[in-house]
């Protein structure tokens, strides 16, 4: 179809709804590791059997945690994974799209430098996170991944750079605005 400056495609359209649908997927799939007590199962859902209550706080105990089922943990890293290559198609092709018809600003060179650098951060760091799931996991090195909880700091890379380059396009940043 045409082109035009702004306004969103059905591409955009589908890589949003496609983006929603694998953060609901994190959301819904939990992942196994670190956190979690007992290896092999996955335990973020627990049923409470019991309640102590002192000085009008109260806490459970003795919970029962039942196993969900085993292919969770893939179905986590593959919204993860989705959600991750989305956010970097928009930092990399629709947050740097501008108005053929027109020059290219010096702002916006410097902000398709942000959501560059932002897009090529989140590809990283989705390297490195696939890295760890596909060579080392299960592996001597997993234990200190987790130990240092690295997909968590990674995942929160990614975000802030998501973020960063989404505030420059809604115009947070003065500095290089036109």
């Amino acid at each position: 179809g045409d082109f035009s400056y702004g306004a969103s495609t059905k591409w955009d359209d589908y890589i949003s709804t496609f983006a929603g649908l694998c953060a609901f997927g994190i959301a819904l799939f939990p992942a196994d590791g670190y956190s979690c007590l007992f290896q092999g199962e996955l335990t973020r859902a627990f049923i409470s059997t019991g309640q102590q209550c002192e000085t009008g706080n109260c806490h459970a105990q003795h919970f029962i945690d039942y196993i969900l089922f085993s292919y969770s943990n893939h179905l986590h890293a593959f919204s993860t994974a989705g959600f991750f290559l989305a956010l970097a198609y928009f930092s990399l092709f629709i947050f740097t799209k501008s108005d053929p018809t027109q020059a290219i600003s010096a702002g916006k060179r410097q902000r398709n430098r942000v959501y560059l650098t932002s897009g090529t951060t989140i590809l990283v760091i989705l390297t490195l996170m696939g890295t760890k799931h596909m060579m080392i996991y299960g592996g001597p090195y997993a234990d200190i991944w987790d130990q240092f909880k690295v997909t968590f700091i990674l995942e929160t890379i990614g975000l802030f750079a998501f973020g960063i380059a989404w505030w420059v396009k809604g115009g947070g940043m003065k500095l290089i605005q036109d």
